[in-house]
């Protein structure tokens, strides 16, 4: 069996991590709080707070107020975003209490196109991604920072999942395809070493059980975390061909950050090379901003079979299915690959993780 194992941050979150963009959002409003708290200002290229904090909301939790970010939806702080495309991430956090920061650059972008006219606000374009690479900026930080020195401890349950049907490494194999910045997967590809250690030479060790960071690492300076747009099936990409300026709309497209490293022809060599292959998805929510990778890999004809190791039940497995369901031109094709829903295929949470 050849299995290529996906995964999310989901994956991530499961082990206690912080990592969601709801995660950052509200550290990123807890960090304005308590600088702005001497001297009573704060300013970046995203927010600026114009005023002292009134005295009623000068501790939100005190205040009752849940978060940090409650706390500057609040009418009577003065303050100014100077970012439309963070106003609108706000926005739509607000009614949405959750928000796809990848997705929302997308349709910012191309709402700035008016297609039939063949119009295009360059200008306006231009400080959406600039302020779109500052929030990117500040996340990478805020990642580095909260797992430094995190040490996590991998958990039975998953190692038995990833190993499940891999018996023999001279024919079989395992790779990993890590969506995540973060290094949560590397204490469980050791594992995988360990558990065949001795039946195999580490040379083969390594060609068999491979990871590939298809979005890049926080630590690696050849592998620079990719974050942007990614659905270049969507007929409003395909359009932009027509367009001048084609570097200053899709200077954040995922597809051309993947020619800066090997890790996507890696990915292409691995499933042109094992037939048979068996996907499993962990963490991952295949939302339409991957949708470039993810649909290569879900039509490739040497995929066989798509396993989802979901969360929450069986309203998020229909759930999910539905968006892995949207990478396929065939449906015959995704009704045949994807795995039935199956109980214990939830996705374990851990309860114990060591910093």
């Amino acid at each position: 069996m050849n299995k290529l194992i996906l995964i999310g941050n989901g994956f991530d979150l499961a082990h206690r991590i912080n990592t969601s963009y709801n995660h950052f959002i509200e550290a990123y409003f807890k960090n304005i709080y308590g600088k702005s708290l001497n001297p009573n200002k704060y300013s970046d290229s995203l927010i600026e707070v114009l005023s002292p904090f009134p005295n009623s909301l000068v501790n939100p939790v005190e205040a009752s107020k849940s978060t940090y970010s409650d706390f500057f939806y609040h009418d009577n702080v003065n303050f100014d975003i100077k970012s439309d495309f963070f106003r609108s991430l706000l926005e739509t956090r607000k009614l949405e209490n959750w928000v796809d920061i990848e997705d929302l650059l997308f349709n910012e972008i191309f709402n700035l196109i008016n297609f039939e006219k063949k119009q295009i606000d360059i200008k306006r374009i231009k400080k959406l991604n600039h302020d779109f690479e500052y929030l990117k900026k500040k996340l990478i930080e805020y990642l580095k920072e909260i797992t430094i020195d995190l040490k996590v401890v991998a958990d039975q349950r998953y190692l038995d999942k990833f190993l499940s049907g891999i018996k023999n490494l001279n024919k079989d194999s395992i790779t990993f395809l890590n969506f995540n910045y973060t290094n949560t997967i590397n204490v469980y590809i050791d594992k995988c070493h360990e558990f065949f250690e001795k039946q195999v030479d580490s040379e083969i060790l390594s060609s068999r059980i491979k990871r590939i960071n298809i979005h890049g690492n926080l630590y690696e300076e050849n592998n620079l975390p990719i974050f942007g747009i990614g659905d270049e099936h969507h007929d409003k990409y395909k359009a932009i061909k027509e367009f001048k300026d084609i570097y200053s709309i899709l200077r954040n497209s995922k597809s051309f950050w993947y020619q800066r490293n090997n890790n996507y022809k890696d990915l292409m060599r691995v499933l042109n090379a094992k037939p048979n292959c068996k996907v499993e998805i962990y963490g991952h929510a295949c939302g339409l901003s991957d949708r470039t990778l993810l649909k290569n890999i879900f039509e490739h004809k040497s995929v066989y079979t798509i396993e989802l190791f979901h969360f929450g039940g069986l309203d998020g497995y229909v759930k999910q299915s539905y968006d892995i369901w949207r990478h396929f031109d065939d449906s015959q094709a995704y009704r045949t690959k994807l795995v039935s829903y199956k109980e214990e295929n939830e996705m374990p949470q851990i309860t114990e993780v060591i910093k």
